[in-house]
């Protein structure tokens, strides 16, 4: 990624900030791995943008590349929603073992562009029926 335009001041800052981050990350690591949690790892990558973490969360669904095909759609629509779409349609074209696969895998990548990377709906759900990221919204019990 290109360097941002800012004041020594500002660098330094950024610089101070990037730190504290990794700083913080090892400490959520080592908690993790005591095994006191569901999961032993942190479940939100690190990553320079939103383009970088929808890639890094969703690296089992073979998305490589994904996201410069973000920052392409980011730069020349602006709006996430619309990129979310747009992306997702993109992803849907894909090779993929069966359309079911191709279209689960476009509203994944879709989904974590509009939660920012933040929710784990798009990770949550398997490949089967009636399970994935809007199983509780569809099939819910009464």
């Amino acid at each position: 990624m290109a360097e941002v335009a800012a004041s020594d001041e500002m660098k330094e800052y950024f610089k101070a900030l990037s730190k504290k981050n990794d700083e913080c990350y090892r400490i959520a690591e080592a908690a993790r791995k005591r095994g006191l949690d569901p999961e032993t790892f942190v479940e939100i990558p690190q990553a320079e943008d939103l383009a970088s973490r929808v890639e890094k969360l969703l690296k089992d669904y073979n998305v490589d590349g994904v996201a410069d095909d973000i920052r392409r759609l980011t730069e020349k629509h602006g709006n996430r929603e619309i990129v979310a779409l747009m992306i997702a349609g993109e992803i849907a074209g894909k090779p993929a073992e069966s359309l079911e696969m191709a279209v689960d895998r476009a509203v994944r990548v879709g989904l974590a562009v509009l939660t920012e990377g933040i929710l784990v709906a798009p990770l949550r759900g398997s490949r089967t029926p009636r399970s994935g990221p809007i199983r509780t919204a569809l099939h819910t019990s009464t």
